[in-house]
């Protein structure tokens, strides 16, 4: 420890106490173990590289970074805390000043008065740096460190243990709540080893030990980081009183200031400048150590090394504050000693700081913007002050660790390139970096190659980040533009890297008109967060895009560290086209932990991302799609692992749908848990969740509110082919009912049950709920519609009959239509209705196109001889057709969804509406709002919010982002009403817009089955539990076959009738006209037992009963 060094080279001591033998022992270990760490080299500076026009010579191996940090004056003061602590006997009749009448010196410190003179005489040491008596060649000397203590408090302690022992274990062991983290803490006793109480003051009388100014436990010696405290000073000035060698210079108050200066330093990371003949780890003047670069320390090499102590300058003694020289003045700094200290302050001492000091040491400072204005390449580690700007036709190359102030940004411009080539660009001070701006032109061509700069693009500035480089701790890793969507289209290729605890990784966003689509990518690059970031904050998304098109994310891992509900998302997207995917690689794209894996917010729904072939794992939302059509999300595998989820993919108001291909499970080391798909208001359109594997969820599909039509088998959400008998869920299918929703619908025709339909014509799900303890389809009890269920004929292998008591609801009409299941053939991976089995677009775009043609003519023959025709997979198709010409590059066609919607080619309900958003899509705002004036009187609600929309988007500065209150209140009418049309519009413009939160429902069976709950169990129904009304008679009771229920005279309207058994299960419901004169309910399939019969109208119970069913 420092202490022993200080004993040695203060005053040459003849005797060492075995206490401090020990604790030089201790650090001679400590510092042996971290010589045997990999060392690590770099290469040298590249062309250009100084940031004023005042640095030292050319930096070598590894110093450059200490060049950054030199104290220029231009740079800001840092403002150091300081506590004095004046200790003295318990006993002190003094009220803790503690003097000594012998001194023939002058006075030590006593009073805040004092400690304010002795930090005045250090900080005009720091302040007024002198030239060196021994000056080196090629280095330009400072001035002044910009360093300056405050003293923040000053207190007295009595306590005898530490006054006698200021420096060994009561201070360390018994009064850590004196040292105070946010300060250096100067404490002044009196050690000694043989004492003479007179008076109650303990008096030294040994000569044999000298002990006068120490650091105690500093936090760098020779780079190793010591443990806490570190921030201590001990004085052992009234030894000094009687010492044979005499007074040395600071041995009173006026010249107490430089030995504080002298002992900050060492405390700010700086060792003596004395060569020393002992042990080699003496030998070093100091060094630093970055952990960010590829650096492992960069050593002061700019000060004179002395080659030995207390010699006078006439003598060859050095001036330098840090030499042992006394005699000589102790007060020149070089500009590395300087640097190493400014380093340290905005680091691993930052907190000593005081408010003012701490502002000035890490934010910022535009004095020392720097401009890139020939080609460079840095492959040393670098400390930045300031802004970098890469100017037009340069070129910026990183290669090892690059530090940036907090609010600090990198700028592209258009025709420049910054190149992170294995390079680390982060902050290292606690606080975020502003990130990398990349200008460009949304209107030109993104890729159009630059002739005045090889790699560089012409109309766009290009960041390539590559070779396991790292972005971290920054506000935005990478921005596509500068300051608004003007000078959007920043170019942005990122392969096999790192992008680490920002607040967010990537935003990318350009006009919602004209802009060309990006040609950014992401190829096998982390987005991680670890924890909260710091300062203290939490991650928002790691990855935004708005407006934008064309970007791809293939093989990218997307995690949070953080606790699932602060998590943040994975990807959030408003109006923007982009992929996710694997490239066609083994591995694919990962999101993991977090509260939304990908988070889709639409204001116009055809902006549909392509997300395949990807993993989610663990997140509270897999993906969630707010106001989205034409999606196709396939192939991908959404699984809870290690905790519990809300949904694994939820559907928020969107329509045409294909949710095909997924696995989604749980682990089969937990109950049930989970949704696998819950779909939320889709109303009427061909909407399909095809062919997925549903296992050990607590609901595989849940659907809520209005996603069908009751009157016709077009409209609606179909569940076909799906596979939930892997590991049984809890609920198969539900639909589910809570307060403020509509009652659940779905399309009334899920396979057909009247003639000689074709095998694809049926449901083909394969259920796996064992009856009885779960559920294959449930159905709320209050719903009327009936859903006809056309079936394969059940196989030991294949149940696709959900008929057994407890498997379904009585309004699932299942018909058994006597065709045994081919999965392989009756459920295609890729129908035609998806275009057929060709991985070729153009390919699948021409069979879907023969398709179409061919249910078109069906149609038509249809109509012709009176049928009512079934449009669902004419929809269907001519949705997988608009999402190839929305989402595909290589065909996507603005004009062509145009055509297709304005002539309905699939006979869409809301074709007129869908015409609007697709001149939005193609940016022609002038003809979407002379469209949106051609609505019918029907569409009045869509007349007013769609051409206030329209306003929005062609606003191409601010667009929603600052929508005033006025037009908040206007769309929150729409968001909140039941009543308006849009209400997915409102919400979404206004959730984009960051100017209102809504919740998306999430409504549960209300019931459950042998201890497997959705939600809370039910309350045992009390066998006294019963109404009697006259005009109500049930019989017979007891009975073996069924009960009658018989109505005289009560007033018209419907009635519900349920019976349940006396643990609440639900055994029958149905809807009654209580006109009819009875209705008969079959218990031939009910277990023999009491059961409980109630009747309801208008939501008041009017009758029940006790039912005996005898065997």
């Amino acid at each position: 420890m420092k202490t022993t060094d200080e004993i040695k080279k203060n005053r040459h001591s003849q005797n060492i106490n075995l206490k401090h033998l020990f604790s030089l022992f201790l650090f001679l270990a400590i510092f042996d173990a971290a010589k045997s760490q990999t060392n690590y080299f770099c290469g040298t500076q590249g062309s250009g590289g100084s940031q004023t026009n005042n640095s030292a010579a050319s930096a070598t191996l590894c110093t450059q970074i200490l060049e950054d940090c030199v104290p220029r004056s231009n740079d800001r003061v840092i403002e150091v805390n300081v506590n004095f602590w004046v200790l003295a006997p318990s006993t002190n009749s003094n009220s803790g000043v503690w003097t000594y009448s012998n001194s023939t010196y002058g006075n030590h410190i006593t009073t805040a008065a004092d400690a304010s003179t002795c930090i005045n005489n250090a900080n005009a040491m720091f302040a007024s740096i002198p030239s060196p008596n021994l000056p080196m060649n090629g280095v330009t000397n400072i001035s002044n460190a910009k360093i300056k203590l405050k003293l923040k408090s000053f207190n007295y302690i009595l306590n005898t243990n530490a006054y006698e022992d200021p420096n060994g274990t009561s201070l360390g062991a018994y009064n850590q709540s004196w040292i105070d983290p946010n300060a250096i803490n100067v404490f002044l006793g009196c050690e000694s080893y043989t004492f003479v109480v007179t008076n109650t003051l303990t008096t030294p009388t040994s000569t044999s030990v000298g002990y006068y100014s120490a650091t105690w436990g500093p936090i760098y010696t020779h780079g190793i980081l010591q443990p806490y405290p570190n921030n201590v000073i001990v004085f052992n000035p009234c030894l000094d009183q009687i010492h044979p060698w005499g007074n040395f210079y600071w041995d009173n108050i006026s010249n107490y200031g430089g030995v504080l200066a002298h002992e900050v330093g060492h405390l700010s990371g700086l060792d003596h400048t004395t060569y020393d003949a002992g042990p080699p780890v003496w030998d070093d003047i100091t060094f630093i150590s970055p952990t960010f670069g590829c650096c492992v320390k960069a050593e002061v090499n700019d000060a004179v090394k002395d080659d030995g102590s207390y010699k006078t300058c006439a003598n060859g003694g050095s001036n330098n504050l840090m030499s042992q020289n006394t005699a000589c003045g102790n007060v020149y700094l070089s500009p590395h000693q300087a640097a190493v200290m400014y380093f340290n302050y905005r680091t691993v001492l930052k907190d000593l700081l005081s408010s003012s000091g701490y502002t000035a040491a890490v934010t910022v400072n535009n004095a020392f913007d720097y401009n890139i204005t020939t080609n460079e390449i840095w492959t040393t580690d670098r400390y930045f002050k300031g802004n970098i700007t890469v100017k037009t036709n340069k070129n910026l190359t990183i290669k090892c660790g690059l530090a940036m102030t907090k609010g600090a940004k990198i700028i592209v411009e258009p025709g420049a390139q910054l190149i992170i080539d294995g390079g680390t660009i982060t902050n290292i001070s606690g606080q975020l970096w502003d990130g990398i701006y990349v200008q460009g032109n949304p209107n030109q061509p993104q890729l159009a190659t630059n002739p005045n700069n090889v790699g560089s693009l012409l109309y766009n500035g290009i960041v390539r980040i590559k070779n396991n480089s790292t972005i971290k701790y920054a506000t935005v890793g990478v921005r596509n533009y500068l300051t608004t969507t003007a000078n959007t289209g920043g170019v942005i290729f990122a392969q096999n890297s790192n992008f680490v605890d920002n607040v967010r990784d990537v935003y990318m966003s350009v006009p919602a008109s004209g802009a060309q689509p990006s040609a950014s990518w992401f190829y096998n690059c982390n987005f991680k967060t670890l924890g909260v970031i710091p300062p203290n904050s939490l991650p928002l998304q790691h990855v935004e895009l708005r407006n934008i098109t064309g970007v791809k994310f293939q093989a990218c891992h997307f995690l949070s560290g953080a606790t699932p509900n602060s998590g943040g998302k994975g990807i959030l997207s408003v109006d923007a086209i982009y992929t996710v995917d694997n490239n066609n690689t083994p591995g694919s794209s990962i999101f993991e932990n977090l509260t939304h894996g990908i988070y889709v917010n639409n204001i116009n729904p055809l902006r549909t991302p392509v997300i395949s072939n990807t993993t989610f794992k663990d997140n509270w939302y897999g993906a969630y799609f707010m106001n989205v059509n034409y999606l196709a999300f396939q192939t991908n595998t959404l699984t809870y692992i290690t905790r519990s989820g809300a949904s694994q993919v939820y559907l928020n108001n969107c329509k045409y749908y294909k949710i095909k291909n997924n696995l989604f499970t749980s682990s089969t080391n937990y109950a049930p848990n989970g949704e696998g798909v819950s779909v939320y208001k889709s109303k009427t359109g061909a909407h399909e969740i095809f062919r997925n594997t549903f296992s050990n969820m607590n609901v595989g599909i849940n659907c809520m509110d209005d996603n069908g039509n009751p009157s016709n088998s077009t409209d609606g959400l179909k569940m076909n082919c799906n596979d939930f008998h892997v590991t049984p869920n809890n609920y198969d299918v539900a639909m589910t009912y809570s307060s403020g929703l509509a009652l659940p619908l779905v399309n009334k025709t899920q396979g057909q049950v009247l003639g000689t339909p074709a095998a694809t014509l049926l449901v083909r799900n394969i259920y796996g709920a064992n009856c009885g303890n779960q559920n294959k389809w449930y159905i709320y009890s209050g719903s009327t519609a009936i859903i006809d269920h056309g079936s394969n004929t059940n196989t030991v292998t294949a149940v696709t009959q959900p008929t057994a008591t407890g498997c379904k609801s009585s309004y699932l009409n299942v018909v058994n239509k006597n065709i045994s299941l081919n999965y392989s053939s009756h459920c295609p991976a890729n129908p035609p209705s998806s275009g057929g089995t060709s991985t070729i677009s153009s390919a699948r775009l021409a069979a879907m196109n023969d398709y179409i043609s061919g249910l078109q003519d069906q149609r038509a023959a249809a109509i012709a001889i009176g049928e009512t025709p079934d449009d669902f997979e004419l929809q269907s198709t001519v949705s997988s057709k608009l999402n190839l010409l929305i989402t595909d590059s290589a065909l996507a066609d603005a004009d062509d969804v145009i055509e297709i919607l304005q002539s309905n080619q699939g006979f869409m309900e809301d074709a007129d509406i869908q015409t609007v958003f697709a001149y939005m899509h193609a940016g022609d705002f002038s003809t979407a709002l002379n469209k949106t004036n051609e609505l019918g009187s029907n569409r009045t609600d869509w007349k007013a919010l769609l051409t206030q929309v329209i306003a929005f988007q062609q606003d191409t500065v601010t667009g929603v982002d600052s929508i005033s209150q006025e037009y908040v209140d206007f769309f929150d009418t729409y968001a909140t009403s039941e009543d308006k049309d849009g209400k997915a519009l409102a919400q979404a413009l206004l959730l984009a817009a960051s100017a209102s939160q809504y919740d998306e429902p999430h409504a549960l069976p209300e019931e459950n089955y042998s201890g497997r709950m959705a939600n809370q169990q039910p309350q045992a129904t009390g066998l006294e539990s019963n109404k009697n009304n006259s005009n109500i008679t049930v019989f017979p009771n007891p009975s073996r076959n069924g009960i009658n229920i018989q109505f005289t005279s009560i007033e018209e309207g419907n009635v519900k009738i349920e019976l349940k058994d006396l643990l609440g299960k639900l055994i029958y419901t149905n809807f009654s006209d209580n006109k009819a004169s009875s209705n008969y309910i079959s218990l031939l399939d009910v277990k023999a037992g009491m059961y409980l019969l109630s009747i309801t109208k208008d939501k008041e119970v009017i009758y029940t009963t006790k039912i005996i069913k005898e065997n």
